[in-house]
């Protein structure tokens, strides 16, 4: 991995659409996907009954994880933190920015 075709497969395409699979460490997402995000402190529905019903990704945010678990997150990663296996996406958590005006952490250190 690390060449851009080692990472993503065209398996049809149609005019400009394509169907594809993308690689992650965690296994592959087929695309289009659409990324349920789950807010890790309250599980409506809890991340397991999401994957249970066929979403191959989801989406969390890493200021959240990071502002309730600080540490602990990344003791036991964001996988066992959310109790599910597969593909997870993060985001930045920069609408918290937006939101509360400024965050206590730096962006790098989410991604750490």
């Amino acid at each position: 991995m690390g060449r851009p075709e080692d990472v993503f497969e065209i398996e049809e395409e149609d005019l400009l659409g394509r169907l594809g699979r993308l690689w992650t460490k965690s296994g592959w997402v087929e695309t289009p996907a659409l990324a349920p995000v789950v807010n890790p402190i309250r599980n409506t529905v809890p991340p397991r009954e999401i994957r249970g019903l066929g979403f191959g990704i989801i989406m969390t945010n890493s200021y959240i994880i990071w502002r309730h678990y600080g540490a602990l997150a990344a003791e036991m990663g964001v996988h066992r933190l959310l109790g599910v296996e597969g593909p997870i996406m993060t985001d930045s958590g920069a609408y918290q920015i937006l939101a509360y005006g400024s965050v206590e952490v730096d962006p790098l250190a989410l991604v750490r």
